[in-house]
């Protein structure tokens, strides 16, 4: 007696997805100021046929305003990789799923810049079969705005500058390291004498960015109106004035810079 069967071709299906970072399950992320932002996709592809029919599971990703680019995707079915992608914790039916042939697990990572724009990342999977059949599963990765600063240098040396003299002009570089355009404020010093005795004050230090002046914005104090927008760079030109009747030493202080929202300095407010 012969038996005859016809098992049926079901569709794969994504049973999960979602993302990790920083060792948490995640689906919005504060960028850090000049910091990458390391994203892992953690994928759960099935089919009920067996994951013997799975001829490819993909992802993509879609930057605000821009096309779709692919993940790079490993099979990773250990437990180190179910670690690192959480699965006890998001998708505890995995291991019972794996152990059955039904499942399998795919992870990629993908990076994101604190100078790339805020708003919804969109990724997407997608499992496919022999018979060209997929299941896809998408979701949003919501990346915040931060606002921030970074100095090319940590001390600005004048050298040698008499009394009633002003030093060489010396450059500084201000970047942009988050995604939101800013001014600058800037939080000049008086610089004490060591030893003590003296004070060079704050009004003797004059500077520009790019050429232009400060200004004096209520309840901010002296900034400068940048706009400056994400990942650019300006230079700050800085230019000491000795006051007569100044003792000799050395004089030093502190310089704080600090990134405001480019609202906020703005001439006549």
């Amino acid at each position: 007696m012969n038996l005859n069967l016809e098992v049926t071709s079901l569709t794969p299906f994504i049973e999960k997805k979602w993302e990790v970072v920083d060792g948490a399950n995640v689906t919005a992320v504060a960028p850090t100021p000049g910091q990458a932002t390391t994203v892992r996709v953690c994928i759960s592809a099935c089919d009920d046929n067996g994951v013997g029919d799975l001829t490819s599971v993909t992802a993509s990703l879609t930057r605000p305003n821009t096309a779709p680019e692919g993940i790079t995707l490993a099979m990773e079915n250990n437990a180190t990789a179910q670690a690192d992608c959480l699965v006890a914790t998001v998708d505890p039916d995995f291991v019972g799923k794996n152990a059955n042939g039904t499942c399998d697990l795919y992870s990629g990572t993908f990076t994101i810049a604190s100078t790339e724009a805020s708003g919804d990342y969109a990724i997407t999977a997608t499992a496919t079969d022999a018979n060209q059949t997929s299941g896809v599963e998408s979701n949003i990765l919501a990346f915040g705005t931060c606002s921030g600063v970074q100095i090319n240098q940590s001390l600005i040396s004048f050298g040698n500058v008499a009394p009633g003299q002003s030093s060489s002009p010396m450059d500084v570089v201000l970047t942009n390291i988050c995604n939101t355009p800013i001014d600058i404020e800037d939080d000049k010093p008086a610089l004490d004498r060591t030893g003590g005795g003296d004070t060079i004050p704050a009004s003797s230090i004059s500077e520009t960015l790019d050429g232009a002046l400060p200004i004096v914005e209520a309840g901010v104090g002296e900034c400068f109106d940048a706009d400056l927008a994400a990942g650019l760079a300006a230079t700050m030109t800085t230019t000491l004035s000795v006051p007569l009747a100044t003792l000799p030493g050395t004089y030093s202080g502190t310089k704080v810079l600090t990134a405001l929202a480019a609202s906020i300095c703005e001439p006549g407010t």
